[in-house]
């Protein structure tokens, strides 16, 4: 799994994390290259585009016995049509959406229950 990283100096970064180990082992990264800047901007980002469909995270509310409960889902939208929400995490928050490359899957990280 790729992820972003901050070095001491609080510079950006890329690691490779291995989910079976959770090692984490850094790509090379020249902030002179636009290239290298662009791949951090997208990694930074949770809306992401796939031509004429979109996947992005959108906050969402509801009121409760304790006031208002906020938190993010996951939403695709394909086309001029309506956002779909994909993750109706209901309470808690949800990220970093991604399509797969033949567009039937969206998979997104769903944070643990508070």
């Amino acid at each position: 799994m790729l992820v972003l990283t901050r070095d001491a100096a609080g510079h950006p970064g890329v690691a490779l994390l291995s989910l079976s180990g959770g090692k984490l082992d850094p790509l090379s990264y020249d902030a002179s290259s636009s290239e290298d800047r662009h791949m951090v901007e997208h990694l930074s980002s949770w809306d992401r585009a796939y031509g004429d469909t979109s996947v992005y995270i959108d906050q969402q509310t509801k009121s409760g016995m304790a006031g208002t409960l906020a938190w993010t889902d996951a939403f695709l939208r394909a086309g001029a049509g309506a956002p779909i929400d994909v993750s109706n995490c209901d309470g808690v928050n949800c990220g970093q959406p991604s399509l797969s490359a033949d567009r039937k899957l969206v998979a997104f990280v769903k944070a643990g229950q508070y």
